[in-house]
């Protein structure tokens, strides 16, 4: 029986779905004997020289660490159910998913039993030295998947270290987020633009942006197509409904802004990518014009020229929280120094 299927039928015999580490413990044991023995036969192949298999690399982990633990308990007097619930946490650690793997923690700590805490915390310690840098890491080796799964993992850590400036903050003034704005470096601005909440009702930090003096022409045409020009233009658009007459004249003031910089030349790099389709922008803007119906009309090479350079923001900043922090690559670095 596969793990999977043990969750399957243990989550539908609990109401709430939750599982006990006797859960947990029964889905090891039913599998920990195949996987060791599969372990086993790694370590010997690599014993022998022969080129090692990345997809056996934690079931070879699981094996030398459970080869370790029954040579201490030989000769020890210890009870044997220790030995075997020991090498259950430590196939859990070495072999299930992490966001399993939490769930068990979980459950560790829920059973307030501090012989089973003790074994926990020896298995994961003995699975991370192990596995070593990989510990994170998928059988593929992927290294975007690793950095996915060390930032979930760390992510309440990271959240909490790394944020630099709130500005969903109580205490953040109008006048301090746009002073935080205009100390923003071009690739943070193109950052903002990117993950800005236009469900809030006050868009002057898109103007702040749009008026920086390092904003990039693509920060300024991916706020031009998020604005949706074509928006106002729509027959079910009505000028005399107090809210459609609010979002015209806050994208008004927008569109307004990169169209004077634009045909001021105001915008001396283009090293980003816009997130908006220019081709489909630009074809918009014609069959507007065709129409005689944009007010707002950008000249040609408003739509090309992107270097498609990353944009390596200084800050990250976070749609849901409003939080600008340290990129997770930066943090990580010295959070692993402290």
């Amino acid at each position: 029986m596969s793990y999977l299927s043990f969750f399957k039928r243990a989550r539908g015999a609990r109401p709430d779905g939750s599982k006990s580490v006797k859960d947990f413990l029964k889905m090891a044991e039913a599998q920990r004997h195949a996987h060791f023995s599969e372990g086993c036969e790694e370590l010997e192949r690599r014993t022998n020289g022969h080129e090692s298999r990345e997809n056996r690399n934690r079931h070879a982990a699981f094996a030398q660490i459970g080869k370790k633990r029954i040579a201490d308990y030989e000769g020890s007097g210890k009870r044997p159910a220790l030995l075997v619930s020991e090498l259950c946490f430590t196939w859990c650690a070495c072999l299930i998913p992490e966001d399993t793997l939490e769930a068990l923690k979980t459950a560790v700590h829920h059973a307030n039993d501090a012989n089973q805490v003790a074994q926990f915390k020896k298995a994961m310690a003995a699975a991370r030295d192990e596995l070593g840098d990989k510990y994170f890491s998928p059988i593929q080796h992927d290294e975007a998947a690793i950095k996915r799964r060390a930032k979930t993992l760390m992510r309440k850590r990271w959240e909490q270290e790394a944020t630099i400036f709130e500005t969903f903050s109580d205490t953040c003034t109008a006048d301090d987020l746009i002073q935080w704005i205009n100390d923003l470096d071009a690739g943070s601005l193109h950052e903002y633009a990117l993950h800005f909440n236009w469900d809030t009702s006050d868009w002057t930090p898109l103007e702040a942006i749009l008026r920086h003096p390092d904003c990039d022409k693509a920060t300024a045409i991916t706020i031009y197509g998020l604005a949706s020009p074509d928006f106002c233009e729509r027959p079910s658009f009505d000028l005399d409904d107090t809210f459609d007459r609010r979002i015209f004249l806050e994208i008004d003031k927008l569109l307004t802004i990169i169209l004077d910089r634009f045909r001021a030349g105001g915008f001396s790099t283009a090293h980003f990518s816009p997130t908006e389709d220019v081709t489909r922008l630009k074809r918009d803007r014609d069959i507007a014009r065709e129409n005689d119906s944009i007010k707002w009309y950008l000249p040609d090479d408003a739509f090309v020229g992107f270097e498609g350079q990353p944009h390596n923001p200084k800050y990250e900043f976070d749609f849901n929280s409003g939080e600008f922090r340290t990129p997770f690559d930066e943090w990580v670095k010295i959070a692993a120094m402290t």
